[in-house]
C-alpha cells in the first residue's frame, strides 16, 4: 500500500473560543472558517501520528494521504454499498470548500515494526496538537513526522508488508474521490483528485460496537401480540438486570419499560443459515423487521432509527421515553475477524450494522484539494 505525506492545514486553536462548538460546525462552516483566518498551513509536508483518548479507549492511528488507484484496484476494500446521489453531493461539497477536511477512516493488519515506530515517535518527540473536547470527553493530540528518514521507513514499511486495507468510515468520501479523478483526469484542472486523505488505525486500535436500533412497532402490535410473534423465531427470557449480548445470536430488546433477552432457536440457526457468516443484524432485519413488523427496506423505511453503540442500554431507555410506540434493540457486535473475513469475500454488510471506534472529526487536519504552487 502507498501512501504519501500531504502539506496539512490545521485550526488555529488560540483563535477558537469554543472548541466544542468549533468542531461541532467546521462541517457546515469550514469556507466561513477558512476565509476568516481560523487555519493554518504548515511549510512542509509530513505523516500525522493521532492518538485518541475515549471514555471508551485510547486508540492510535496515521494520518497520510493514499492515491485513488489504490481504491480502484481494490486494495482498499468496502462493506457498503455507496449512492450516487449521495457521492455526487458529497462531490460538491469537496469541490465548494477545495479542501478534504475529514479522512477515511480504514484499518489494517497489525504491523509490529510500524507500531514500534509510532510509539518512539510518541515518547520522544513533542505533540504537534492537542485538543480538549468536553462535549463527547476525549482529547485529540496530533504529532508530526517531517524526518525524511523516518518518512521513507513508514513508507517503505506499508508498500511491503500492508497489502489491502479496509474502508471502517467513509465510504462515499473514498468514492468520490474516484468519482472525481475520472471526471477530471482527461481535462485541466488545478484540483488533486488523486489522493485520498486517510486515517490508518490498525485492526487492535479499533473497536466495533453495534448499531442500536429504535423500532416504531406498537403503533401495529401490541406487547403481546409482538412476545408471541417473536417466540415463535427466539427464546425470550425477561429481565431483571438488563446487560448488553455477551455472544453471538443474542439480543436485548426494550418494550414496555421492561428488558429481555432473546436467543434465536437452534432450529432456525441451523436450517436455514451457514453459522460462519450468519450476523445478528441479518437474522434482525429477516425476523424482526421484515416478518414481524413488516419492514422490507431498512436503508429508507421511516419507522427505524438509530443510536449510536456506545450510548448502550440508557441510550435505548432515552430514545423509547421521547416515543412510547417504539421498541428498542441492541444487538451482539460484529467481530473484528467476522469484519475482515466478509470484506476480503467482498461481501457487503447490511446498513448500519458496524459502529466503529474511535470517530474521526472533521477539521482537525486538512488537505486542500488544490495542488500547492
Amino acid at each position: 500500500m502507498d501512501i504519501f505525506p500531504f502539506q496539512a492545514c490545521y485550526p488555529d486553536l488560540d483563535r477558537i473560543h469554543s472548541k466544542d462548538t468549533f468542531f461541532s460546525d467546521v462541517k457546515e462552516k469550514y469556507v466561513d472558517f477558512q476565509k476568516g483566518g481560523f487555519f493554518k498551513e504548515l511549510p512542509l509536508k509530513g505523516l500525522f501520528i493521532n492518538r485518541i483518548h475515549t471514555p471508551n479507549g485510547t486508540f492510535t492511528g496515521l494520518i497520510g494521504t493514499i492515491p485513488v488507484s489504490e481504491y480502484t484496484d481494490g486494495n482498499i476494500l468496502r462493506h457498503e454499498l455507496t449512492i450516487a446521489s449521495k457521492e455526487e453531493k458529497t462531490a460538491q461539497l469537496l469541490l465548494g470548500r477545495q479542501a478534504n477536511i475529514k479522512p477515511v477512516l480504514l484499518s489494517y493488519s497489525a504491523i509490529p515494526q510500524i507500531n514500534q515506530i509510532l510509539q518512539s515517535y510518541i515518547e520522544q518527540n513533542p505533540v504537534f496538537r492537542k485538543v480538549h473536547l468536553t462535549t463527547t470527553s476525549e482529547i485529540q493530540e496530533y504529532w508530526k513526522i517531517d524526518q525524511p528518514h523516518i518518512l521513507d521507513t513508514l513508507q517503505k514499511l506499508f508498500k511491503e508488508q500492508v497489502s489491502k486495507t479496509y474502508i471502517a468510515d467513509g465510504h462515499h468520501r473514498a468514492a468520490t474521490m474516484r468519482l472525481l479523478k475520472d471526471r477530471f483526469q482527461q481535462k485541466q484542472t488545478s484540483f488533486d483528485f488523486g489522493h485520498i486523505l486517510v486515517a490508518l488505525f490498525d485492526s487492535n486500535q479499533l473497536k466495533i460496537y453495534p448499531f442500536n436500533r429504535v423500532v416504531r412497532v406498537l403503533d401495529r402490535l401490541t406487547p403481546e401480540a409482538f412476545l408471541t410473534a417473536l417466540s415463535e423465531y427466539a427464546t425470550i427470557k425477561l429481565m431483571e438486570v438488563p446487560t448488553s449480548p455477551k455472544k453471538k445470536f443474542t439480543f436485548m430488546f426494550f418494550l414496555n419499560q421492561k428488558w429481555y433477552q432473546a436467543r434465536w432457536k437452534n432450529a432456525l440457526l441451523s436450517t436455514k443459515y451457514n453459522k460462519s457468516n450468519l450476523l445478528d443484524v441479518q437474522l434482525l432485519n429477516d425476523f424482526v423487521l421484515e416478518k414481524i413488523v413488516g419492514i422490507t427496506d431498512v436503508r429508507t423505511d421511516k419507522r427505524i432509527s438509530y443510536q449510536e453503540g456506545t450510548s448502550g442500554l440508557i441510550g435505548i431507555e432515552t430514545a423509547i421515553m421521547k416515543n412510547p410506540e417504539t421498541i428498542g434493540f441492541q444487538l451482539y457486535p460484529i467481530q473484528i475477524e467476522a469484519f475482515i473475513n466478509m470484506s476480503d469475500q467482498q461481501q457487503l454488510l447490511p446498513p448500519k450494522s458496524t459502529y466503529f471506534m474511535p470517530r474521526i472529526k472533521n477539521g482537525m487536519l486538512v488537505k486542500k484539494a488544490k495542488f500547492s504552487k
